[in-house]
């Protein structure tokens, strides 16, 4: 696994630079032992990203502020009209907004495991996350 973390750091070096965060920023989400934070911070990468590619889609700096202010929701959907992710990417990290939202902004799950988490769903609900994530799956 260290070198699969070495390929990682090197592979998003630019990325990391472009967002202004550690190189250890991505590999930290993967080792976070933690779920509740692990989905915190890695739906909060998730934003800050979808707010620096827009920024830059649209050529305007002074958008910034705006555009990192909005619900996670109205920045997936501008993404999607301006072609920058598709129909099943927009499901796929508004689904991940979602959770996190659930989630985490009851402090009581702090030491609930997202696995344990995802169990108190809805049979409907675990079926709706099961196919935005779907076409991400990758068997070997």
């Amino acid at each position: 696994m260290h070198t699969f973390k070495k390929i990682l750091q090197i592979s998003l070096k630019k990325l990391h630079s472009d967002l202004n965060i550690s190189q250890d920023f991505i590999v930290g989400i993967h080792d976070e032992k933690n779920s509740w934070s692990f989905i915190s911070k890695f739906a909060q990468f998730i934003e800050g990203l979808f707010t620096k590619i827009l920024v830059q889609r649209l050529s305007e700096e002074g958008t910034y502020n705006t555009i990192s202010n909005l619900p996670q929701s109205v920045r997936l959907n501008l993404a999607f009209d301006l072609n920058l992710i598709t129909k099943e990417q927009k499901f796929l990290f508004l689904t991940i907004a979602e959770i996190r939202n659930d989630y985490i902004h009851n402090i009581s799950n702090v030491e609930v495991t997202l696995s344990d988490y995802l169990k108190t769903l809805k049979v409907d609900r675990i079926k709706e996350i099961y196919k935005r994530f779907k076409p991400f799956f990758f068997f070997f």
